[in-house]
This record gives C-alpha cells, structure tokens and sequence, in this order.
C-alpha cells in the first residue's frame, strides 16, 4: 500500500494506448472500462482513471509491425490509472500483467487481436 508521509503519498500511475479505429475496437476499449471499474480494492487497486475521448479520438498513433513490415496507423485513445500502491511493491507485476491479458482477451474477443499491447508505469507522488 502506498505511505503516507505528511501532506503526499507515492502511488503509481500506469499509462496505455488503445486502439479505436472501428466499432469492434471500440467495444473492446468498453470492456476494458468495466474491467477497470471492477478492480477497486481496499489495499492496492485502482483508485481512478481517466482516459481521452472515444469518439473522435484526438490521438493517432504510429507503429512498425514486424507482421507486416511497414508502418501502421491507429486512432489511439490514451489511459491513465492511478493505484494506490508504491512503485516498488511487488504487486505491480502481477496488476499489470492481468491487466495485458485483460485487453487482449477483449481485442481477441471482439475478432481485433493485437500484435502489442503497450502499457508502462510511472512511480507518482500525490499530494494533500
């Protein structure tokens, strides 16, 4: 759990892009929501996000795949989640591991599987 020392407390604030280029992507970002909303947790879990608009994204992201060998284009939308644990607990892996298997099982799900999933994590410091 993150430490309250005086007036802040370090968390973590992980980041990912989403493809949204059709409705089919689209409805694996939703799902992706619902999967994040359900991860409150007393000790730990997300304790809000935010995330750009769906429609019409204001994000294009650029990428190489080594699929196809050339470069691709996405209407990205961008997450950020805030968790209420420090950077070096070792239940970070573990949250964020669950949460790639999360977005490429809804991508898969919804016929728009994924070469990649990108999601980093950035040690924060809240303040009061």
């Amino acid at each position: 759990m993150a430490k309250r020392i005086g007036l802040h407390e370090n968390r973590t604030r992980v980041m990912f892009h989403l493809p949204l280029n059709d409705t089919k992507e689209e409805k694996a970002a939703n799902k992706v929501v619902q999967y994040l909303q359900s991860q409150k947790q007393e000790d730990g879990g997300v304790k809000g996000f935010t995330h750009s608009v769906f429609r019409q994204t204001v994000f294009r992201g650029w990428w190489w795949s080594q699929a196809t060998e050339q470069w691709c284009q996405d209407q990205i939308v961008l997450f950020m989640v805030d968790l209420k644990i420090d950077f070096a607990d070792q239940r970070l892996s573990a949250q964020i591991r669950e949460l790639k298997k999360t977005i490429r099982h809804w991508y898969r799900y919804f016929g728009k599987p994924q070469e990649e999933i990108w999601v980093v994590a950035h040690p924060i410091t809240r303040f009061d």
